[in-house]
């Protein structure tokens, strides 16, 4: 799952391509949509593709959330089987620096991280940040390292 994307493929777009050229017998199902233009239309959007999640994550299959300000979408029923690919952790270290809504969605992200069957990150010290403050075990973290 994808989430908001922009024409130019760069940055976490390019890191997502790449993972996902690795699995070439994975069937992937693909939701992306362009980034709205306001806060209203970005809150209804993301309330639109929380229900296209439910509706088109069947199955067993692992889903890959392909950034943590996915991870609320692990958890919904059944996605017990969920990968979250975490970039960075400035999100937990400041939570109370964010506006109330922004907080709470953060909150029900840091639960989708601690609920993943499997996280993703960038760095040996994201992988130690995200043990340490979020209590997922190291063994659930897999470090895949963006090339240049």
């Amino acid at each position: 799952m994808v989430g908001p994307t922009k024409g130019a493929v760069y940055g976490i777009k390019r890191y997502q391509d790449a993972i996902h050229s690795l699995l070439p017998s994975a069937r992937l199902n693909r939701l992306e949509y362009p980034v709205p233009p306001n806060r209203l239309l970005s809150i209804l959007r993301r309330a639109f593709f929380t229900l296209e999640v439910l509706l088109c994550a069947k199955g067993k299959s692992p889903k890959h959330f392909t950034t943590q300000y996915l991870a609320y979408l692990a958890l919904l029923p059944g996605m017990g089987n969920s990968i979250v690919t975490v970039y960075d952790t400035v999100f937990i270290q400041r939570l109370a620096d964010f506006p109330l809504l922004n907080r709470v969605m953060m909150r029900l992200n840091i639960e989708g991280i601690k609920r993943a069957r499997k996280v993703i990150t960038i760095s040996d010290y994201s992988a130690r940040q995200i043990s340490s403050h979020l209590h997922v075990p190291r063994s659930r973290i897999a470090i895949i390292k963006p090339g240049m």
